[in-house]
Protein backbone atom coordinates (compact mmCIF):
# COMPACT_ATOMS: atom_id res chain seq x y z
CA UNK A 1 0.00 0.00 0.00
CA UNK A 2 2.89 2.41 0.77
CA UNK A 3 4.39 1.81 -2.70
CA UNK A 4 1.00 2.45 -4.28
CA UNK A 5 0.68 5.77 -2.43
CA UNK A 6 4.13 6.93 -3.55
CA UNK A 7 3.47 6.05 -7.19
CA UNK A 8 0.02 7.62 -7.08
CA UNK A 9 1.12 10.95 -5.64
CA UNK A 10 4.16 11.02 -7.96
CA UNK A 11 1.75 10.84 -10.91
CA UNK A 12 -0.26 13.74 -9.48
CA UNK A 13 2.90 15.85 -9.11
CA UNK A 14 3.86 14.97 -12.69
CA UNK A 15 0.42 16.00 -13.88
CA UNK A 16 0.57 19.44 -12.30
CA UNK A 17 4.20 20.00 -13.30
CA UNK A 18 3.10 19.57 -16.92
CA UNK A 19 0.90 22.69 -16.83
CA UNK A 20 3.52 24.97 -18.37
CA UNK A 21 4.17 22.56 -21.22
CA UNK A 22 0.49 22.61 -22.11
CA UNK A 23 -0.13 26.31 -21.47
CA UNK A 24 -1.82 26.81 -24.83
CA UNK A 25 -4.13 23.83 -24.55
CA UNK A 26 -7.65 23.87 -23.13
CA UNK A 27 -7.87 23.97 -19.34
CA UNK A 28 -11.03 23.69 -17.26
CA UNK A 29 -12.01 23.88 -13.60
CA UNK A 30 -15.21 22.35 -12.30
CA UNK A 31 -17.43 22.00 -9.25
CA UNK A 32 -19.53 18.84 -8.98
CA UNK A 33 -21.96 17.29 -6.55
CA UNK A 34 -23.98 14.11 -6.59
CA UNK A 35 -25.68 11.38 -4.66
CA UNK A 36 -27.25 7.96 -4.97
CA UNK A 37 -27.21 4.44 -3.59
CA UNK A 38 -24.46 2.65 -1.67
CA UNK A 39 -23.63 -0.97 -0.87
CA UNK A 40 -20.83 -2.45 1.22
CA UNK A 41 -20.21 -6.04 0.18
CA UNK A 42 -18.12 -8.45 2.27
CA UNK A 43 -16.37 -11.66 1.36
CA UNK A 44 -18.78 -14.55 1.83
CA UNK A 45 -19.66 -14.86 5.52
CA UNK A 46 -22.53 -17.05 6.65
CA UNK A 47 -25.64 -15.17 7.89
CA UNK A 48 -24.19 -11.75 6.95
CA UNK A 49 -25.73 -9.74 4.11
CA UNK A 50 -25.36 -6.24 2.66
CA UNK A 51 -28.23 -3.75 2.44
CA UNK A 52 -28.57 -0.74 0.15
CA UNK A 53 -28.05 2.70 1.70
CA UNK A 54 -26.99 6.17 0.48
CA UNK A 55 -23.94 8.16 -0.65
CA UNK A 56 -23.25 11.83 -1.39
CA UNK A 57 -20.23 13.56 -2.93
CA UNK A 58 -18.78 17.02 -3.60
CA UNK A 59 -15.62 17.64 -5.66
CA UNK A 60 -13.44 20.27 -7.31
CA UNK A 61 -11.85 19.21 -10.57
CA UNK A 62 -9.17 20.22 -13.05
CA UNK A 63 -8.71 19.01 -16.64
CA UNK A 64 -6.39 19.94 -19.44
CA UNK A 65 -7.11 18.81 -22.97
CA UNK A 66 -4.21 17.90 -25.24
CA UNK A 67 -6.63 17.05 -28.03
CA UNK A 68 -10.02 18.21 -29.22
CA UNK A 69 -11.58 15.15 -27.61
CA UNK A 70 -9.08 13.84 -25.05
CA UNK A 71 -7.71 15.16 -21.79
CA UNK A 72 -6.40 14.20 -18.36
CA UNK A 73 -6.94 15.61 -14.92
CA UNK A 74 -7.69 15.07 -11.27
CA UNK A 75 -10.26 15.94 -8.62
CA UNK A 76 -10.21 16.45 -4.92
CA UNK A 77 -13.48 15.62 -3.28
CA UNK A 78 -15.25 14.48 -0.17
CA UNK A 79 -17.75 11.68 -0.01
CA UNK A 80 -20.15 10.63 2.72
CA UNK A 81 -21.51 7.13 2.43
CA UNK A 82 -23.21 4.57 4.60
CA UNK A 83 -22.66 0.83 4.50
CA UNK A 84 -25.50 -1.19 5.99
CA UNK A 85 -25.34 -4.86 6.98
CA UNK A 86 -27.79 -7.38 8.43
CA UNK A 87 -26.80 -10.36 10.56
CA UNK A 88 -29.00 -13.22 11.75
CA UNK A 89 -26.78 -15.86 13.23
CA UNK A 90 -24.64 -16.96 16.16
CA UNK A 91 -21.16 -16.12 17.45
CA UNK A 92 -19.32 -17.84 20.28
CA UNK A 93 -16.12 -17.86 22.28
CA UNK A 94 -14.59 -19.91 25.07
CA UNK A 95 -15.16 -18.73 28.64
CA UNK A 96 -14.96 -20.01 32.20
CA UNK A 97 -17.64 -20.36 34.89
CA UNK A 98 -15.86 -19.34 38.11
CA UNK A 99 -18.86 -20.22 40.27
CA UNK A 100 -18.88 -23.85 39.17
CA UNK A 101 -15.25 -24.09 38.04
CA UNK A 102 -16.27 -25.25 34.58
CA UNK A 103 -15.21 -24.19 31.08
CA UNK A 104 -18.07 -23.37 28.73
CA UNK A 105 -18.85 -21.78 25.39
CA UNK A 106 -20.47 -18.35 25.54
CA UNK A 107 -22.93 -18.07 22.65
CA UNK A 108 -24.76 -15.01 21.28
CA UNK A 109 -27.75 -15.46 18.96
CA UNK A 110 -28.59 -12.39 16.86
CA UNK A 111 -32.06 -11.64 15.47
CA UNK A 112 -32.77 -8.70 13.14
CA UNK A 113 -29.30 -7.36 13.90
CA UNK A 114 -28.34 -4.34 11.79
CA UNK A 115 -25.09 -2.37 11.68
CA UNK A 116 -24.50 0.91 9.86
CA UNK A 117 -21.08 2.26 8.90
CA UNK A 118 -20.99 6.03 8.29
CA UNK A 119 -17.80 6.86 6.35
CA UNK A 120 -16.45 10.31 5.50
CA UNK A 121 -13.56 10.11 3.04
CA UNK A 122 -11.39 12.31 0.82
CA UNK A 123 -11.03 11.02 -2.74
CA UNK A 124 -8.30 11.86 -5.28
CA UNK A 125 -8.72 10.26 -8.72
CA UNK A 126 -6.39 10.31 -11.73
CA UNK A 127 -8.71 10.61 -14.71
CA UNK A 128 -8.74 10.31 -18.46
CA UNK A 129 -11.40 12.54 -20.00
CA UNK A 130 -13.19 12.16 -23.29
CA UNK A 131 -15.70 14.57 -24.85
CA UNK A 132 -17.51 14.40 -28.15
CA UNK A 133 -19.59 17.16 -29.70
CA UNK A 134 -23.19 16.38 -30.49
CA UNK A 135 -26.04 18.41 -31.93
CA UNK A 136 -26.01 22.14 -31.26
CA UNK A 137 -24.29 23.02 -27.96
CA UNK A 138 -24.48 19.51 -26.44
CA UNK A 139 -21.55 17.18 -25.83
CA UNK A 140 -21.11 13.67 -24.53
CA UNK A 141 -18.55 13.58 -21.67
CA UNK A 142 -16.95 10.74 -19.73
CA UNK A 143 -14.16 10.52 -17.12
CA UNK A 144 -12.55 7.32 -15.87
CA UNK A 145 -9.53 6.17 -13.90
CA UNK A 146 -8.13 4.94 -10.56
CA UNK A 147 -8.94 6.72 -7.33
CA UNK A 148 -7.29 6.84 -3.91
CA UNK A 149 -9.67 7.14 -0.94
CA UNK A 150 -8.56 8.49 2.45
CA UNK A 151 -11.03 7.72 5.27
CA UNK A 152 -11.34 10.66 7.66
CA UNK A 153 -14.12 9.46 9.95
CA UNK A 154 -15.67 6.00 10.33
CA UNK A 155 -18.51 5.57 12.82
CA UNK A 156 -20.81 2.62 13.39
CA UNK A 157 -24.17 2.05 15.06
CA UNK A 158 -25.57 -1.44 15.69
CA UNK A 159 -28.84 -2.65 17.20
CA UNK A 160 -31.15 -5.64 17.34
CA UNK A 161 -32.17 -8.56 19.55
CA UNK A 162 -29.47 -10.65 21.21
CA UNK A 163 -29.97 -13.84 23.23
CA UNK A 164 -26.95 -15.17 25.13
CA UNK A 165 -26.58 -18.81 26.16
CA UNK A 166 -23.90 -21.02 27.66
CA UNK A 167 -22.96 -24.41 26.32
CA UNK A 168 -21.30 -26.71 28.88
CA UNK A 169 -19.50 -29.55 27.05
CA UNK A 170 -18.95 -31.48 30.30
CA UNK A 171 -22.72 -32.04 30.49
CA UNK A 172 -23.57 -31.51 26.80
CA UNK A 173 -26.19 -28.93 27.78
CA UNK A 174 -26.98 -25.39 26.66
CA UNK A 175 -28.26 -23.05 29.37
CA UNK A 176 -30.38 -19.97 28.67
CA UNK A 177 -32.51 -17.42 30.54
CA UNK A 178 -30.30 -17.35 33.62
CA UNK A 179 -29.33 -13.69 34.20
CA UNK A 180 -27.10 -14.56 37.15
CA UNK A 181 -24.79 -16.27 34.66
CA UNK A 182 -25.16 -13.55 32.04
CA UNK A 183 -27.54 -15.53 29.83
CA UNK A 184 -30.34 -13.15 28.83
CA UNK A 185 -32.44 -12.02 25.87
CA UNK A 186 -33.23 -8.45 24.90
CA UNK A 187 -32.70 -5.51 22.57
CA UNK A 188 -29.22 -4.07 22.57
CA UNK A 189 -27.54 -1.18 20.77
CA UNK A 190 -23.92 -0.07 20.43
CA UNK A 191 -22.05 2.84 18.84
CA UNK A 192 -18.37 3.43 18.24
CA UNK A 193 -15.60 4.24 15.78
CA UNK A 194 -13.56 2.14 13.38
CA UNK A 195 -10.15 2.64 11.80
CA UNK A 196 -9.86 2.16 8.05
CA UNK A 197 -6.73 2.41 5.93
CA UNK A 198 -6.38 4.07 2.54
CA UNK A 199 -8.15 2.04 -0.10
CA UNK A 200 -8.23 2.16 -3.92
CA UNK A 201 -11.22 2.27 -6.21
CA UNK A 202 -12.07 2.56 -9.89
CA UNK A 203 -14.18 5.56 -10.87
CA UNK A 204 -16.19 6.34 -14.01
CA UNK A 205 -18.82 8.89 -14.90
CA UNK A 206 -20.62 9.64 -18.15
CA UNK A 207 -23.22 12.15 -19.15
CA UNK A 208 -24.04 15.20 -21.21
CA UNK A 209 -22.82 18.80 -21.08
CA UNK A 210 -24.57 21.95 -22.32
CA UNK A 211 -22.07 24.68 -23.23
CA UNK A 212 -22.31 28.44 -22.99
CA UNK A 213 -19.76 31.14 -23.81
CA UNK A 214 -18.95 34.64 -22.59
CA UNK A 215 -16.11 37.12 -23.12
CA UNK A 216 -14.11 39.01 -20.47
CA UNK A 217 -11.99 42.10 -21.13
CA UNK A 218 -8.83 42.50 -19.01
CA UNK A 219 -5.81 44.73 -19.73
CA UNK A 220 -7.14 45.40 -23.22
CA UNK A 221 -7.19 41.67 -23.92
CA UNK A 222 -10.26 39.58 -24.54
CA UNK A 223 -10.53 36.22 -22.85
CA UNK A 224 -13.05 33.69 -24.06
CA UNK A 225 -14.57 31.77 -21.19
CA UNK A 226 -16.56 28.68 -22.06
CA UNK A 227 -18.79 27.12 -19.47
CA UNK A 228 -20.47 23.73 -19.33
CA UNK A 229 -23.44 22.53 -17.32
CA UNK A 230 -23.12 18.81 -16.74
CA UNK A 231 -25.62 16.06 -15.89
CA UNK A 232 -24.63 12.42 -15.74
CA UNK A 233 -24.22 9.16 -13.86
CA UNK A 234 -21.24 7.91 -11.83
CA UNK A 235 -19.96 4.58 -10.52
CA UNK A 236 -17.24 4.11 -7.89
CA UNK A 237 -16.14 0.57 -6.98
CA UNK A 238 -13.49 0.14 -4.27
CA UNK A 239 -11.54 -2.56 -2.47
CA UNK A 240 -10.96 -2.35 1.30
CA UNK A 241 -8.52 -4.91 2.78
CA UNK A 242 -9.64 -5.97 6.24
CA UNK A 243 -8.98 -8.96 8.46
CA UNK A 244 -5.96 -7.41 10.20
CA UNK A 245 -7.70 -7.25 13.55
CA UNK A 246 -7.15 -9.85 16.24
CA UNK A 247 -10.84 -9.67 17.09
CA UNK A 248 -13.03 -12.61 16.13
CA UNK A 249 -15.95 -12.18 18.53
CA UNK A 250 -18.69 -9.69 17.80
CA UNK A 251 -20.24 -10.12 21.23
CA UNK A 252 -17.78 -10.85 24.00
CA UNK A 253 -18.34 -11.52 27.69
CA UNK A 254 -15.43 -10.19 29.73
CA UNK A 255 -14.00 -11.58 32.95
CA UNK A 256 -15.75 -8.75 34.79
CA UNK A 257 -19.13 -9.81 33.40
CA UNK A 258 -19.43 -6.84 31.03
CA UNK A 259 -20.24 -7.18 27.33
CA UNK A 260 -17.90 -5.78 24.68
CA UNK A 261 -19.17 -5.37 21.12
CA UNK A 262 -16.78 -5.48 18.16
CA UNK A 263 -17.93 -4.01 14.87
CA UNK A 264 -18.36 -6.17 11.77
CA UNK A 265 -15.38 -4.41 10.17
CA UNK A 266 -13.22 -5.55 13.10
CA UNK A 267 -13.91 -9.24 12.57
CA UNK A 268 -10.89 -11.26 11.54
CA UNK A 269 -13.14 -13.59 9.53
CA UNK A 270 -13.96 -10.74 7.14
CA UNK A 271 -10.90 -10.37 4.93
CA UNK A 272 -12.11 -7.62 2.63
CA UNK A 273 -15.01 -5.37 1.70
CA UNK A 274 -16.14 -3.80 -1.57
CA UNK A 275 -17.81 -0.37 -1.30
CA UNK A 276 -19.93 0.29 -4.38
CA UNK A 277 -21.35 3.77 -5.02
CA UNK A 278 -23.52 4.91 -7.91
CA UNK A 279 -25.72 7.89 -8.50
CA UNK A 280 -26.50 11.09 -10.36
CA UNK A 281 -23.91 13.84 -10.73
CA UNK A 282 -24.38 17.50 -11.67
CA UNK A 283 -21.70 20.13 -12.15
CA UNK A 284 -20.46 23.28 -13.79
CA UNK A 285 -17.07 23.84 -15.42
CA UNK A 286 -15.25 26.90 -16.77
CA UNK A 287 -12.62 26.74 -19.51
CA UNK A 288 -10.30 29.49 -20.75
CA UNK A 289 -8.84 29.14 -24.26
CA UNK A 290 -6.14 31.86 -24.12
CA UNK A 291 -3.28 32.09 -21.60
CA UNK A 292 -5.31 29.69 -19.55
CA UNK A 293 -3.26 28.84 -16.47
CA UNK A 294 -1.29 32.08 -16.35
CA UNK A 295 -4.51 34.13 -16.36
CA UNK A 296 -6.58 31.95 -14.06
CA UNK A 297 -3.86 31.73 -11.42
CA UNK A 298 -2.70 35.38 -11.66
Amino acid sequence: MDVMKKVYFSLIVLLFSSFSAFAQMGHSFSVNLGGGSQNLFYNKVEDLSAKTSYNAMLSLGYRFYFHENWGVGTDIGISLWQGKSAFDGMTSHESYDTQNNLPYEFRAYFTDWAEKQDVLAVGIPLLVSYKCAMASDWSFVTNFGPKLNIPVSVKYAASGVVETRGYYPAYNVEISNTPQHGFTKGTRDFTGKNQLKLYPSVYIDLGFARSFQTALLSNNKTYDLIGNLYLGLYLDCGYMPLGNSAQSNMYELGADGNITYHSILEQNAIKSAVPLSCGIKVGVSIMSRQYHIRWLWK
